[in-house]
């Protein structure tokens, strides 16, 4: 095991602290139940992120088409 300490910019950092509670806990629970929970967690977030990401482009997109249609409009 190396001893350098890992750099402590966040992810190192939300790694450190995953495994630090995985140990605490893994005496009470059994340790796949809390790996599997973590990756729950996060493919939900990742999933609301990419919900968020896709109607933000749509609105953009959208807003952008009615811009260009009221260009068109008042250029007539």
């Amino acid at each position: 095991i190396p001893s350098t300490p890992l750099p402590e910019y966040p992810p190192y950092h939300f790694i450190k602290t995953i495994l630090f509670l995985e140990e605490e806990i893994n005496s009470q629970v059994p340790l796949m139940t809390i790996r599997t929970s973590l990756y729950v967690l996060l493919t939900v977030i990742l999933i609301n992120v990419g919900i968020l990401a896709y109607n933000t482009i749509k609105d953009t997109q959208s807003q952008r088409t009615d811009r260009i249609e009221q260009i068109l409009n008042d250029s007539q």
